[in-house]
């Protein structure tokens, strides 16, 4: 079936099709989980938390290998800027990302982006 309304926008998923953030996420948190003198030995005891917020993840771990001092919103939004960090350092997209976005423009398309990452992450991505 053809349609006649143009397309105006794309928009991209950004994990998963832009970029590949999983292994950075992994890496900014055993970064801050060791931070806090935690025995990253021991994680694989711990659920997989793929996919998982990162609220949850931390309140996994801090059940599992309790720390003091740090409170968990904290070390959440310590994961969160480490990640961002390791996101801009590697820049980790995707193949094919570049042409895609390159195809758009010169179709004078909008461009958006979905994520279910907090707008904080977004933003500076």
């Amino acid at each position: 079936m053809a349609y006649s309304q143009r397309i105006e926008t794309a928009i991209f998923d950004m994990d998963g099709l832009l970029i590949d953030s999983e292994p950075l996420w992994l890496q900014a948190e055993l970064d801050i989980f060791g931070s806090l003198g935690l025995d990253l030995s021991d994680r694989h005891k711990l659920p997989d938390t793929l996919g998982l917020r990162i609220d949850l993840v931390v309140k996994m771990w801090f059940q599992a290998m309790p720390w003091q001092g740090v409170s968990l919103e904290e070390v959440s939004a310590r994961i969160i800027e480490r990640a961002i960090e390791l996101v801009h350092e590697k820049r980790p997209l995707l193949p094919g990302v570049q042409q895609a976005l390159e195809l758009c423009r010169s179709l004078d398309l909008k461009i958006g982006l979905a994520s279910a990452s907090r707008c904080t992450c977004n933003d500076r991505c």
